[in-house]
């Protein structure tokens, strides 16, 4: 695959500025490819509408439409249509803000494409050759505003950037990585002071050791790990226990012996009241015989 990355590299300390707020998602990946490296990343590419069909929209910017409800307009379709620029991976962003729709169209060349108005996200249009048409349309339902606005952006993704930035993160990446259930160690060499980032969801379980001394977790957006390391090279090792294994075994340990004691005292008081039957019934007997004897 020319476009993977390895499980960590070293990368710039500006990716601990990065958070994922922005409302425009793919914005977010291009500004994370960016921080990776400190560099200009430009990951994504937004297309420009070329057209809008159906009378009811007017659009501000490349992504934001508004649609205004009118007598004098008979068709109940409003559309937008885009041109691919150049061939490669291509996506639409959409949002539609919670207005109620009878339908809902998405289409690349005449080929419908499932798409859920209901839903936030991103919509994977496929690898389009430059020169495709996409094409989105839409039925306001009567239960939805007069007037209102959602977003709608299609942009492509340069591959070119995409394989440029593997290389770069492969050429920065952990060596001889062996990898276990509850592990994983391997080495890195840092040209320059900076960070390791692994790309594993951080857990408060995870524990972080350089050359075989503890190191701090940090995170990248809540939800990467990454930790400082100086320039040279390193053996890394990382470790995972979940939060509370050594409470919840104390916990069962504690149990355990509260059962066993338990156990062991019934146990006991068993033994101790047969051995009081025993020792009733044979002084029963033993009376009974003294009886006979004096007869």
């Amino acid at each position: 695959n020319p476009y993977s990355f390895p499980l960590a590299f070293t990368v710039d300390r500006g990716i601990l500025g990065y958070s994922g707020t922005n409302t425009n998602s793919l914005a977010n990946q291009d500004d994370f490819a960016a921080r990776l490296f400190g560099m200009e990343a430009g990951l994504f590419e937004e297309l420009r509408h070329d057209e809008l069909e159906g009378g009811m929209l007017t659009s501000s910017g490349s992504a934001l439409f508004r649609f205004t409800k009118s007598a004098q307009v008979q068709s109940p379709e409003q559309a937008v249509i885009w041109t691919a620029r150049k061939t490669g991976p291509h996506y639409l962003s959409l949002d539609m803000r919670g207005h109620d729709t009878d339908g809902l169209e998405l289409s690349v060349d005449g080929t419908n494409v499932q798409v859920d108005g209901k839903k936030k996200g991103i919509i994977e249009l496929g690898s389009l050759d430059a020169g495709s048409e996409i094409r989105f349309s839409v039925q306001f339902a009567d239960t939805a505003p007069e007037s209102g606005s959602f977003e709608a952006r299609v942009s492509s993704l340069d591959l070119d950037i995409m394989q440029a930035l593997s290389l770069e993160a492969i050429s920065r990446g952990i060596e001889d990585l062996t990898m276990k259930e509850d592990h994983f160690f391997g080495e890195i060499t840092a040209e320059e002071e900076g960070l390791l980032l692994v790309t594993v969801p951080y857990d408060p379980g995870w524990k972080a050791y350089v050359d075989g001394e503890p190191v701090a977790i940090q995170t990248v957006d809540s939800a990467l790990m990454a930790i400082p390391l100086n320039s040279g090279h390193h053996r890394i090792f990382f470790a995972f226990l979940p939060v509370g294994f050594h409470e919840g075994l104390f916990v069962s340990l504690a149990a355990l012996c509260v059962l066993i004691l338990t156990g062991g005292e019934k146990l006991a008081v068993r033994a101790y009241r047969k051995g009081s039957a025993g020792r009733t019934d044979r002084k029963t007997v033993e009376e009974g015989e003294d009886q006979e004897n004096l007869i």
